[in-house]
């Protein structure tokens, strides 16, 4: 999955209420816990390898 696609700094896209914003196009994927825990108990998940630019 490539994500949304690159909206560079000098060509921004628009959100649904008109705010700027830009992206190198590539997604986040997030578990939520209701639990607290450390930031040493993070754990990264390899989803996709991005291409190299």
């Amino acid at each position: 999955m490539e994500g949304v696609g690159k909206a560079p700094i000098d060509t921004p896209r628009g959100n649904l209420t008109g705010d700027p914003y830009f992206t190198d196009g590539l997604r986040v994927v997030l578990w939520i816990s209701g639990e607290p825990f450390g930031f040493a108990d993070v754990e990264f998940v390899e989803w996709e390898i991005p291409r190299q630019q």
